[in-house]
């Protein structure tokens, strides 16, 4: 039997063995994972040869397993399901800017409840958008702007 046989078949007398997969095992298996890719950084940076061999494949794969590891530390989701959507969540950066028409408390307002439900923004703005929302939508228009973003590797998080 070859070395993947017995991998699968162990890995399937063990879930055999616990009967159930759930948000906490699967986050316990997640951050196991995600800790083996980390201890094998050099290894991956040397095979790297797509789409360019620039030797930072696990760097930039380094910044995204850290958001996740972040992201679900505290989690005790047992829902497997809503738990994978705090994966998927927390492995992604956005920006946000919020544009008021004349209307500026409303939306700082918008802004702060945003800015706590998303704590994985890079950035948050408030911007007087009177002259572009006035014509088109007026007085007391709101608009939000939510951008998924990548930090280029290597690039701290600009200070607000």
């Amino acid at each position: 039997m070859n070395s993947v046989a017995t991998t699968i078949e162990l890995a399937t007398i063990e879930l055999a063995a616990v009967g159930y997969l759930d948000g906490v095992r699967f986050r316990r298996a997640l951050q196991a994972g995600i800790f083996r890719v980390m201890s094998s950084q050099e290894y991956l940076n040397k095979i790297n040869v797509f789409p360019v061999p620039d030797g930072d494949t696990d760097t930039n794969l380094a910044f995204t397993l850290n958001a996740v590891l972040t992201g679900i530390s505290g989690t005790v989701e047992r829902h497997l399901g809503r738990f994978l959507a705090v994966v998927a969540d927390t492995a992604l950066t956005y920006r946000l800017i919020v544009g008021h028409c004349n209307c500026r408390e409303a939306g700082e307002r918008v802004l702060e409840l945003l800015r706590e439900s998303k704590p994985n923004l890079e950035g948050s703005w408030l911007m007087d958008g009177r002259t572009a929302l006035g014509a088109h939508a007026g007085p007391g228009a709101i608009v939000v702007g939510l951008q998924e973003y990548q930090r280029p590797a290597g690039l701290e998080p600009a200070s607000e």
